[in-house]
């Protein structure tokens, strides 16, 4: 390189570094009235406030709410707005503390105020006071703020997000209540049906865990503790935030089905006050599928394509759901409504074959092929030990298959089939109960189980023949 080249070079350089001591030294004079702070800025009681509007960028909407006695949105005074949301949005303005101040800029313009991502009005009875949301700091990506005193601040809790809403955001919703037990529930569609909880020690049942009953020909039933419990968890949880409408007049029920609807339940219970006292509450839930929905649901039944489709995939349901008389109705996941409705009998009976803990049966009787083995116990040391002809077994593979032998479709029929296996359980309570099950085969791929003489349901052929198999196994293993 010649000399002269490298005087240019250097000549460059040297323009650079001025340019940038330059900008440095114009830089630090425009952060020259740029200050720490950990002043409140701007501080609005919340109990003084009496309307708050504000408006987004990008947006034609100005939303609008004044408070009298409660809080109404100005674009529908109908609308039901919730009051601790609207004292989340307003907290804080409450004590509105920054941690710069950027004093009396000449240039509000490059803080994002032109255009600002939020203008917020907040008005007491004596004044007003607009606050604008700019940029954020490039250095520390915190949010310019104006209240409008001529200075920029930046706040570390941007208010954006809570501002960058819809109205309906602010709905107070329905809630069920917090349920801490169930006294019962009564379910009103085209039959009535009740579920009562019942905890004395005369209850009419073997199984300790039986607390829900109903009643069926006068007699006291029990049912499925954990079914029922499962029904229960499904209401508790319910989502009611997806309101279908928020007012709905006489007509509007109509049009969701919701005048007379499909299933109406009503619940008895308890729950706790702060103190852990109980206190009695009930609550009425109503539930409807779409109308015009329900009726072509009820034509497609009459064909026989319908029931294969929804064999194939899940069916996406319209329906809707209403607490108490409220005027809000909210649209429901149609996995609930599909648990929901199912509220009869035999959706809450109990699915065993035996009334019993299998630890409380005393002795088994099967017969196969016109052979019966008998199968006894004692207990020792509070451990019950089962024999067959005389020598101790391992009951665990009968035990299982006993009680994986379940109704998959209650069913009050017969059958003509061959009866392939009977039981006699002889339970250790007073008087040594026994209840007598035969299974029958019933087709390919069913077995009729009978209870007592009684239809009692299909089950799965394949559990049939596991216990069948058990039995034979222990037979055998005798024999050898």
């Amino acid at each position: 390189m010649t000399r002269s080249k490298k005087l240019i070079a250097l000549g460059a350089v040297f323009l650079l570094l001025c340019a940038a001591t330059f900008l440095i030294m114009h830089t630090e004079k425009k952060q020259e009235n740029i200050r720490n702070t950990d002043e409140i800025v701007l501080e609005i009681p919340y109990e003084d406030m009496v309307n708050v509007k504000w408006k987004n960028f990008g947006s034609d909407e100005e939303l609008s709410f004044t408070k009298g006695e409660e809080w109404k949105y100005d674009g529908d005074e109908s609308f039901p707005v919730d009051e601790e949301l609207m004292e989340k949005l307003l907290e804080p303005f409450t004590a509105l503390g920054a941690d710069f101040i950027i004093e009396s800029p000449e240039d509000m313009k490059q803080y994002g105020f032109d255009e600002p991502a939020c203008e917020i009005e907040i008005s007491t009875a004596d004044e007003s006071f607009m606050i604008k949301l700019g940029d954020f700091s490039q250095m520390d990506n915190q949010r310019y703020i104006s209240t409008g005193d001529g200075n920029v601040y930046l706040i570390d809790d941007d208010p954006f997000p809570r501002f960058n809403r819809d109205y309906t955001d602010f709905i107070k919703n329905d809630e069920i209540p917090e349920i801490d037990k169930v006294d019962s529930i009564s379910f009103q569609s085209d039959d009535f049906f009740k579920i009562t909880r019942n905890e004395e020690e005369d209850r009419n049942t073997l199984r300790e865990d039986d607390i829900f009953f109903t009643e069926a020909d006068g007699e006291e039933v029990p049912l499925s503790t954990q079914t029922v419990t499962d029904y229960v968890n499904v209401l508790k949880y319910l989502r009611f935030e997806n309101f279908a409408d928020y007012n709905a007049d006489e007509a509007d029920l109509e049009k969701y089905g919701l005048d007379d609807p499909e299933l109406i339940f009503s619940i008895e219970f308890i729950s706790r006050d702060d103190e852990g006292n109980e206190v009695p509450g009930t609550v009425k839930i109503s539930i409807s599928r779409d109308p015009e929905e329900l009726e072509a649901v009820k034509d497609d039944s009459l064909t026989e394509d319908s029931s294969a489709e929804n064999t194939e995939e899940e069916e996406t349901i319209t329906a809707y759901i209403r607490l108490n008389d409220s005027p809000i109705i909210y649209n429901m996941i149609s996995s609930d409504y599909t648990k929901l409705m199912k509220h009869d009998f035999n959706d809450f009976r109990h699915r065993e074959i035996i009334p019993c803990d299998f630890d409380d049966i005393s002795e088994i009787e099967a017969t196969l092929d016109g052979v019966t083995y008998k199968i006894t116990s004692e207990i020792k040391d509070d451990v019950r030990n089962y024999f067959y002809d005389g020598e101790q077994i391992d009951i665990t593979d009968i035990r299982d298959s006993v009680n994986f032998l379940k109704a998959d479709e209650f069913i009050n029929t017969s059958s003509d089939e061959k009866k392939e296996l009977s039981l006699k359980f002889t339970m250790d309570f007073e008087n040594d109960p026994a209840t007598y099950v035969d299974i029958y085969r019933y087709d390919g791929e069913n077995c009729l189980i009978t209870i007592d003489g009684n239809s009692f349901a299909l089950t799965e052929r394949r559990k049939a023949v596991e216990l069948i198999e058990d039995i034979n196994s222990l037979v055998l293993k005798k024999a050898e």
